[in-house]
């Protein structure tokens, strides 16, 4: 209701106002983020998840998987953000099969028959 209510005039100096305020919004949202990404684990002394190596886990996952098997694995379980990375990262792309719980890894046969 309140933006029905409101006259807009759209003159030069209107549209050079509403640009600053969006570039000050666009730089406070990159700021913000790069804070939280890059400073939060500096000072918290623990790791974001964008630090998580999933690339990592998957790579090194695959490659103990092939000194035993030569067929790629079908499917990986398990806890819904490790078996995430895994099924993401893996060149093959594996099909994930978890709770779906962030650090619960015990399946419940109601949602996951």
């Amino acid at each position: 209701m309140l933006l029905v209510s409101l006259r807009l005039e759209v003159t030069p100096t209107t549209l050079q106002r509403t640009a600053r305020n969006m570039g000050i919004v666009v730089v406070l949202y990159m700021a913000f983020a790069l804070g939280k990404n890059y400073l939060e684990p500096a000072l918290s002394h623990r790791p974001g998840r964008i630090h998580f190596p999933g690339k990592k886990l998957a790579h090194e996952l695959t490659r103990i998987w092939h000194n035993h098997c030569d067929e790629p694995f079908p499917i990986v379980g398990g806890e819904c953000w490790i078996a995430g990375n895994v099924g993401c990262y893996a060149l093959h792309r594996p099909s994930m099969y978890s709770s779906g719980l962030v650090g619960y890894v015990a399946m419940d046969e109601r949602l996951t028959p």
